[in-house]
């Protein structure tokens, strides 16, 4: 049944396929059981899972694998869909939660057995993903959410990850002596608009916090700098200092930033449903945060989580995604798309 030759008739290879159709079946004659049964059933398999798991934490821990790394991976993710088969069948935590590893649990490939000898570790580390990326993401998806991501293109490829850990990423650390806000597109030499500072700081210090909206009036460029509670759609910005649109010095970016700011936030704005005949208000910390030290400061950052949850929708301006296209989007459209998913909603 799981023996398959439509690839190359003259060569045999094992095809999942009808896994599918038999597992759905087991599920519902599982389901099906009275309750003593289903408890006795529901620790068999846990047993065998634990059992599967073990053996497979001794190959990783052998000096030589007696198998190739491609059949390893294999058989965990086949045990990876039996063991979600089985949280279906019982509904109940059978190995517990894969993202915690304990002496009596199952996990797959992503946590405890994810050494340097995995498959999907050697995958990602051969594509050069930030060591501590790799600890992060090993977190927060079974193994074959990983391998799906060794698939794709790494974030940041232009980066240099050789001295990053596990614990810490060099790459994305700022150097204040050498930071330098970046201009789009590269080469332009527009200049900076600034807010008004101290208005930034008495809103934060009345007890709220700026957002702005950006204005062209007579050949000058002025960002218009209100409470936020004076408005009701804005849009909130997340980015990474380390991309170039963040200013170590003052609450100021160069026009042509601000441009893209205020064009992004009225494309997500337009795909929330908000239609607005005046230009965006939106928040990013660059300008409504005070870049010194001090009181001001410190009220800003505690006052972030409220920000972004009263935002009309989180824009997240990743550099990977925003070179992308998919199915004739930009980057940006993605990206926009996505913010107003509701997804700002639940943090």
């Amino acid at each position: 049944m799981f023996i398959s030759l439509k690839s190359d008739p003259s060569r045999a290879v094992i095809d999942t396929t009808p896994l599918l159709i038999l597992v759905s079946d087991w599920i519902d004659r599982e389901r099906a059981l009275d309750s003593a049964t289903r408890a006795l059933r529901r620790e068999q398999t846990r047993s065998a899972l634990v059992f599967v798991a073990r053996c497979m934490e001794g190959i990783y821990h052998a000096s030589e694998s007696p198998a190739g790394l491609e059949i390893i991976f294999s058989i965990e993710m086949l045990c990876e869909f039996l063991q979600s088969a089985s949280l279906r069948a019982y509904d109940s935590n059978v190995g517990h939660d894969w993202r915690h590893h304990g002496a009596d649990e199952v996990t797959w490939t992503n946590h405890h057995n994810f050494t340097s000898k995995s498959l999907v570790h050697l995958r990602l580390s051969e594509d050069r993903w930030c060591p501590n990326e790799v600890a992060s993401l090993s977190l927060q998806f079974p193994g074959s959410g990983l391998y799906f991501i060794s698939n794709l293109e790494r974030p940041g490829a232009a980066k240099d990850h050789s001295k990053c850990t596990e614990f810490k990423c060099f790459a994305y650390q700022l150097v204040n002596s050498t930071y330098k806000t970046q201009h789009t597109p590269e080469g332009c030499i527009c200049r900076f608009v600034h807010d008004d500072a101290d208005k930034v700081r008495q809103i934060l210090y009345s007890g709220d916090f700026p957002v702005i909206s950006y204005l062209e009036t007579g050949g000058k460029e002025v960002l218009n700098v209100v409470d936020a509670g004076s408005v009701q759609e804005y849009v909130a910005i997340s980015h990474v200092w380390s991309d170039g649109l963040g200013n170590l010095q003052a609450n100021a970016l160069p026009g042509c930033q601000i441009r893209r700011l205020r064009n992004l936030s009225a494309a997500a704005l337009k795909y929330a449903g908000v239609s607005t005949k005046t230009p965006p208000f939106f928040w990013v910390d660059t300008i409504c945060c005070p870049p010194e030290d001090g009181e001001a400061q410190d009220i800003a950052i505690s006052r972030m989580r409220e920000t972004y949850e009263k935002a009309t929708c989180v824009l997240v301006l990743d550099s990977w995604l925003l070179p992308q296209t998919m199915a004739g989007h930009s980057g940006a459209d993605i990206l926009v798309r996505i913010a107003c998913s509701g997804w700002n909603r639940r943090l």
